[in-house]
């Protein structure tokens, strides 16, 4: 817990103390997530959904700093499952199982101005997420139970990606991008997240 809380004060604290401008901005999205996990939980989940909110603080024209937190969601693949533990997918159901993942994430953000309206940009940078599943159990048809694994991580991350700024006036605009992520876990997890939403400048 004590790592954990030094990271989100880190993560927060460095941006602020770069900013030069005074054209920051809140922002918050949605987005859907693929997560695969390499081993015996490779396939077990579906794509999720992620919500996120955080603060863009301005260096320049062409750099910035991204600080936010993001809750994701995927429920368990229970088809995949049951076929990569072997049952008979007439006969048994699974119950439970979805994943709860909590990131923090620190990005620099470079911009390519391309008109007033409209700027891409390359996104790159660091995070630390704590990940766990609900209970999951196998239930055959007669009502014997059996339960299976738990997921319990937490680790560093780095993602890169590439999206667009479209500014709608002097305070309000959306963006869309894509990233990769990595997580650092013994074995380690791949995500490609893909996210839309709006931002607000102060």
């Amino acid at each position: 817990m004590k790592k954990y809380i030094f990271v989100v004060l880190t993560l927060f604290a460095i941006p602020t103390l770069l900013a030069q401008s005074n054209e920051n901005r809140l922002f918050s999205y949605i987005g859907i997530s693929s997560t695969d996990f390499s081993g015996n939980f490779s396939g077990n989940w579906s794509t999720g959904t992620n919500l996120g909110l955080g603060i863009e603080l301005n260096i320049n024209e062409h750099l910035s700093f991204l600080t936010y937190l993001e809750y994701s969601y995927l429920t368990l693949n229970e088809n995949n499952l049951i076929n990569n533990l072997g049952f008979n997918n007439s006969n048994v159901r699974i119950v439970g199982g979805s994943l709860h993942k909590f990131n923090i994430y620190g990005n620099i953000k470079y911009n390519i101005p391309v008109s007033k309206m409209i700027t891409p940009y390359i996104i790159a940078g660091l995070g630390y997420f704590v990940m766990g599943n609900d209970d999951s159990k196998v239930m055959d048809s007669i009502g014997n139970v059996t339960k299976l694994f738990n997921v319990n991580e937490y680790a560093f991350s780095s993602n890169f990606g590439a999206g667009i700024d479209i500014d709608f006036g002097s305070k309000i605009g959306m963006f869309m991008d894509v990233q990769y992520l990595i997580g650092f876990t013994e074995n380690k997890i791949t995500s490609i997240p893909f996210r839309i939403g709006i931002n607000y400048k102060l």
